[in-house]
């Protein structure tokens, strides 16, 4: 029998546990003894009976026993020190981390193949693993957009559906236990933009560096916004965007309108789905449940072509890094919400702004705002650059007529 050892006992740590506890076949040929936490007292969501739970990284990469090891510690830089020595002692490596693929996957592919073991990242290759499958290749993709962030998309159902804004959907999901750390990278679009690194990563056999990935924050988003999308046509999704213009690449997450009649505008909670345009075969939509049980699966799957000898395709990336043209200077329609006293002088002001900063109005609509005394000013512009989009926002908001600005992409796939 395969000994197996298990790094994290959080959701997907969790996860693997309760899928080898169910699955018989599994449970026959290999032998799950030892489980490394933070803390060997916290209680855990699954049943750790017959298990050794254990505090010290030696227990389980010093033991001659254990063959296979599962990592599912969230932090890159924690993991990478951790599985480089499992790697040296000749144990082979199960990864469901995408940060610790594209930040090290590399080095820990070399290290696998001089020590003669295997390291399988499936389970960390999200929706992308998805296309690979069904159409044998990530190649001739010249561009991508994708909602790969569960927290985010929870936020923005909250707003929508609760007559919320941002700010009390965030403080809501915080009392419903997830940390501040992590809601803070979702709407900052941290966790998005390194799915979309790696996703660029795979198709191009490029570095990316992800902070040179645009982001913009989702913030002074509420229902009005969702309400005016839809009459409109549109719905509002946290976007990971990327294209390749044979010359340049463009890469960027933020909130954006989507047309509703696009498969993107449908996702639902605890789904990803991408769009991929490629260069000579046109357009494909992949949609995949994101559930620490799927995550789960896919690891015992690794774990299984691991033990038949199942080499994993290199996933090696050149050294050679990606250069993402600056954002500001590109054009897009974008929607403009404005909260402002309700008086003649405001609205006058506000056309006043826009204009001199290059920023062309298609359509408007006031409406009388929930605020007494204020107006709620719907603006949809003609294609603007970015800068000049920004540079009227933040001169809108220092404006003391000037109550709350929202600005927000209109993404055309």
């Amino acid at each position: 029998m395969i000994q197996v050892g298990v790094l994290g006992c959080g959701k997907v740590g969790s996860s693997v546990i309760k899928c080898w506890q169910d699955c018989l076949s599994l449970k026959q040929s290999y032998h799950i003894g030892k489980v490394l936490v933070h803390d060997v007292t916290k209680c855990r969501p699954v049943s750790m009976e017959g298990l050794q739970i254990l505090d010290n990284i030696a227990d389980i990469i010093d033991d001659p026993a254990i063959e296979i090891i599962i990592d599912t510690i969230g932090q890159e830089d924690e993991a990478f020190p951790i599985i480089r020595s499992a790697l040296l002692k000749g144990k082979s490596i199960v990864c469901c981390n995408h940060s610790l693929l594209l930040k090290y996957g590399t080095i820990l592919e070399n290290l696998a193949k001089q020590n003669n073991v295997n390291i399988r990242f499936s389970a960390a290759l999200g929706i992308a693993r998805k296309i690979i499958t069904e159409d044998n290749s990530l190649d001739n993709i010249v561009k991508a957009a994708g909602i790969f962030d569960e927290v985010s998309g929870f936020l923005l159902n909250d707003v929508e559906h609760n007559n919320y804004n941002i700010e009390n959907a965030i403080q809501k999901t915080i009392a419903q236990g997830i940390s501040v750390s992590t809601i803070t990278k979702s709407i900052n679009g941290d966790y998005s933009a390194g799915k979309l690194a790696l996703l660029i990563s795979l198709i191009t056999k490029k570095r990316v560096n992800i902070n040179s990935i645009h982001k913009m924050k989702i913030e002074n988003i509420d229902h009005l916004d969702f309400e005016f999308a839809s009459l409109l046509g549109y719905s509002i999704k946290h976007v990971a965007y990327f294209e390749n213009k044979g010359n340049y690449f463009r890469a960027y997450v933020e909130p954006v309108f989507i047309s509703s009649n696009k498969i993107l505008a449908s996702i639902k909670l605890y789904d990803t789905g991408i769009f991929i345009m490629r260069e000579r075969t046109g357009e494909n939509y992949y949609i995949e449940r994101i559930v620490p049980e799927q995550v789960a699966y896919r690891i015992c799957q690794d774990v299984v072509n691991i033990s038949q000898g199942i080499k994993a395709e290199s996933l090696f990336f050149s050294e050679e890094m990606i250069e993402f043209k600056e954002e500001h200077k590109f054009q897009s329609h974008y929607y403009i919400r404005i909260k402002t006293l309700d008086n003649q002088n405001a609205i006058t002001d506000i056309m006043m702004i826009c204009k001199e900063n290059d920023v062309l109005i298609k359509d408007m609509g006031i409406e009388k705002a929930e605020m007494p005394n204020h107006l709620d000013v719907f603006l949809m512009t003609h294609p603007t650059e970015k800068q000049n989009a920004s540079k009227t926002i933040k001169i809108l908001q220092r404006s003391d007529l000037v109550k709350d600005v929202c600005k927000i992409r209109i993404l055309d796939l």
